[in-house]
């Protein structure tokens, strides 16, 4: 592409995440000419709206264990996937609901309903601030093909979300302390694996502790995309 003709011959590439760094590198880009820095994430402001309050406004069941999802529809995000890993886990985990947000989960309703599964998804289509309503799920599952950097992963961290993530783009530099290493702050499962994100979204909806330390951790990764640790690396 043209971003990888530009590499070859400017004297200095930004990339915002290791995976692109290592494919330019891969494709002959000097490693002294890649600069690696993160995305700038400016958090939502707080206090979050309350979690209660947020599941009235949406008609969510109070008790659900509810898994978020934000996307356009396109194939590259997978929704097909998140809907078939639902089904799935909800065989052990009847409770688990379904937040769809966004143009993805709109295109959805047909196989929603092929499914038989309309009591257990919310769609909202598209909304002007949909990191707004993410502090109503207890997780997120990012269940794309293909992503550059994932800012909704960061949202879902700032919202208080475990996340599920397939592992693409940047999702290891989010979810992990290095790319080399097993993520600590979420689930990375392969792209387009069911049976590993049903397994992965019903651990998670069974395991309250397990949600909520994955949280935390998430939440403590936001402190490698603020802005003062992006500047400093261009100084």
């Amino acid at each position: 592409g043209w971003w990888l003709r530009a590499a070859l011959t400017g004297p200095h590439l930004v990339v915002n995440s290791t995976r692109v760094a290592a494919e330019l590198r891969e494709a002959g880009v000097a490693g002294n000419r890649v600069c690696l820095i993160p995305n700038i994430y400016e958090p939502m402001p707080r206090p979050l709206a309350d979690r209660a309050a947020l599941r009235r406004e949406l008609n969510l069941p109070a008790d659900a264990i509810v898994v978020a999802g934000i996307g356009r529809d396109s194939p590259t995000k997978d929704w097909p996937l998140f809907l078939a890993a639902c089904a799935a886990a909800r065989q052990s985990c009847p409770k688990l609901h379904a937040l769809l947000i966004g143009s993805g989960g709109t295109a959805l309703q047909p196989a929603i309903r092929a499914r038989g599964m309309e009591s257990a998804c919310t769609i909202t289509g598209e909304v002007p601030d949909a990191r707004r309503l993410l502090p109503a799920a207890d997780l997120f599952f990012l269940s794309s093909r293909e992503e550059g950097m994932p800012n909704v992963l960061l949202e879902a961290a700032d919202a208080g979300c475990a996340i599920l993530a397939t592992d693409v783009g940047g999702v290891r530099d989010i979810l992990a302390e290095a790319p080399d290493e097993a993520p600590t702050a979420g689930i990375i499962i392969a792209p387009g694996d069911i049976n590993g994100a049903a397994e992965a979204l019903a651990r998670l909806a069974g395991d309250e502790t397990l949600r909520l330390a994955l949280a935390v951790r998430a939440r403590a990764r936001l402190a490698a995309f603020t802005a003062d640790t992006a500047m400093a690396k261009y100084l």
